[in-house]
């Protein structure tokens, strides 16, 4: 889903984010500690706002995004799985 590659890109760029529980579906990162959800329009706002007035919280949860993203992502462990599951569901072609 393209709105988490965007949320992974962001925290791969170290920079602090808040979502919602959808944004953030198969992630997997740690409320509080890489990313900030809320899905109450008032809370996410606030956490904004709270973000905003707080550099040394928006520097924290920043660098563990970056540390989760590296840590649990890469391209060639993501194509390697995405090339086995190709291999597994292909059907061999065979000529009449």
């Amino acid at each position: 889903r393209g709105l988490q590659n965007k949320v992974l890109e962001a925290m791969a760029a170290a920079k602090p984010v808040v979502l919602t529980t959808p944004a953030a579906t198969g992630i997997h990162a740690q409320n509080g500690i890489h990313c900030i959800v809320a899905d109450d329009p008032t809370r996410f706002a606030d956490q904004v706002v709270t973000l905003l007035a707080d550099a040394e919280q928006c520097k924290r949860i920043g660098q563990a995004a970056r540390r989760y993203v590296v840590e649990h992502y890469s391209w060639d462990r993501e194509m390697a799985k995405l090339e086995s599951l190709l291999a597994e569901s292909a059907i061999p072609l065979t000529r009449p």
